[in-house]
């Protein structure tokens, strides 16, 4: 036990919310319950009040008001004292036993930048929890060299390296190369802010896959979720038409920069390439199966009333087994878990 409060005393978990605030007193609860660090940066226009927070000595709340998410990052860099860091949504939910192994084996192994582990999609119906699993081509990139790493995560992209537990020092690269691309960019720079983390992690060094199951992302619309402008429903052909351009080519340059990646002519390329596929990818998939994916779902939004579809999807299993099936071990699943963790989610997650 000692072992691992001393683990948990040299990790930061840093939620950056932005009109959730009743989500934010219910991740209050839950990591009080476990005893992490925690720093909240709260964008929304009113501050939540003193009496509704209940705050440990472990956990700080810093009420952000018109700040946007990456400047809020940038505002608390110097607070960010801690050997290593984990990014956290206000909604989603990271089970504390995967994130304890994740940094035993970042003390273990020096080469190993980041660790990340298995996803699940929370969804809630008559006060119930379900998971389904995400991203299951995710695995570990473990090779020496940076290309290798890069092209296998972005073979089979998702977002999984951004709520890693990783390094400090990794993370505050991955905040310089925002810096420096948003002094290029400016506003536009959110637009692949994302993509320019997880690349600076896959070059940082190797990156572990646990087969426990570490993130529970909420079923929320995903429009929701960015508090910025810039997203639209046009975004992935816009970015498609710059990937195909010169207008990456600075974004590229400031590894070089950072000193994130040595400059070799070879290298601009080979990133740039990469660029360009993920961008490309979504494109040729939308485009293939647009006319008839889009007849079908339309045709069944405006037949089918919205309670009945959210009925339809559980009755069908689409939104994975429930939590009390997969507690009581009723259906077999591919990660590592403890049911006590998955019980006290439920409890937070349904105010039971």
């Amino acid at each position: 036990m000692q072992n691992i409060n001393y683990l948990k005393r040299k990790l930061i978990i840093v939620i950056v919310s932005y009109n959730r605030q009743e989500d934010i007193i219910k991740k209050i609860k839950y990591w009080s319950y476990y005893n992490f660090n925690v720093l909240i940066l709260d964008g929304s226009p009113k501050k939540i009040k003193k009496n509704k927070l209940k705050l440990n000595k472990l956990i700080k709340y810093i009420h952000m008001p018109k700040v946007d998410y990456h400047e809020r990052i940038f505002k608390i860099m110097h607070l960010i004292k801690y050997k290593y860091i984990k990014l956290e949504a206000d909604d989603d939910y990271f089970l504390p036993s995967a994130i304890i192994k994740g940094l035993k084996i970042l003390e273990k192994k020096k080469s190993i930048s980041a660790v990340f582990g298995k996803v699940g999609l929370i969804s809630c119906y008559q006060n119930n929890l379900y998971n389904k699993q995400l991203f299951l081509k995710n695995k570990s990139l473990l090779d020496q060299k940076f290309y290798p790493r890069l092209k296998s995560y972005f073979s089979t992209y998702s977002p999984s390296l951004y709520y890693s537990v990783m390094r400090t020092s990794v993370f505050k690269k991955n905040v310089k190369m925002w810096l420096l691309c948003k002094k290029e960019y400016q506003i536009g720079y959110k637009l692949f802010a994302e993509i320019c983390f997880t690349m600076s992690t896959c070059f940082s060094g190797k990156i572990k896959l646990i087969d426990n199951l570490l993130w529970m992302r909420n079923d929320s619309d995903i429009s929701k979720r960015i508090e910025f402008p810039g997203i639209s429903k046009d975004y992935k052909f816009k970015m498609y038409k710059l990937s195909k351009s010169n207008y990456f080519d600075k974004f590229i340059e400031n590894f070089f920069i950072s000193d994130i990646l040595k400059k070799e002519k070879k290298t601009f390329f080979l990133v740039k390439d990469i660029v360009k596929l993920h961008f490309e990818k979504p494109i040729k998939n939308s485009v293939f199966n647009k006319f008839f994916y889009n007849l079908i779902i339309n045709l069944f939004k405006k037949l089918v009333p919205s309670y009945l579809k959210k009925k339809i999807r559980f009755l069908l299993k689409i939104n994975g087994p429930s939590y009390s099936d997969i507690c009581l071990k009723k259906v077999k699943v591919n990660y590592k878990y403890e049911s006590k963790e998955l019980r006290f989610v439920e409890k937070i997650y349904t105010n039971n």
